[in-house]
């Protein structure tokens, strides 16, 4: 388009003023192309930022209810620790009543046979005592 016929008709010369006018228009709508993609990108800069504001916002509440968790699983863990010791005292106290209740079954094993060796004796009773006498000849 910049290109002019010269006098003779035979050739043509570039009209500098128009080639540097279009390069111009092409620098400038470059430029222009350019500034609304930078707009765009600011535009999505600006909302990545914003969902990187709420992620790290999520991420501090969920920090904090991990902390509550931990804590929460820290005190359940005492509990249980404090339970098993509970436990172990009642084995123990158990373990200990089976003892005595094996002493006190030998103590009524022995009872029982004492007993049975008094109703034995208490069974053939001493003849009465007038039959004592009888015999001696005072009736």
């Amino acid at each position: 388009a910049c290109l002019l016929a010269d006098s003779t008709g035979q050739g043509s010369k570039f009209d500098i003023k128009c080639g540097v006018e279009e390069l111009q228009e092409e620098v400038i709508a470059r430029m222009d192309a350019e500034d609304v993609k930078l707009d765009e990108l600011q535009v999505q800069h600006h909302e990545l930022q914003g969902k990187l504001d709420e992620v790290q916002v999520q991420n501090h509440d969920l920090q904090e209810k991990l902390d509550e968790v931990q804590v929460q699983q820290h005190e359940l863990q005492w509990k249980v620790d404090s339970m098993e010791g509970k436990l172990d005292e009642v084995q123990q106290q158990n373990h200990d009543l089976r003892g005595k209740m094996d002493t006190v079954e030998e103590k009524m094993d022995d009872l029982k046979l004492l007993l049975e060796k008094v109703v034995t004796n208490t069974a053939t009773p001493a003849p009465p005592q007038w039959i004592i006498i009888q015999r001696r000849g005072q009736f």
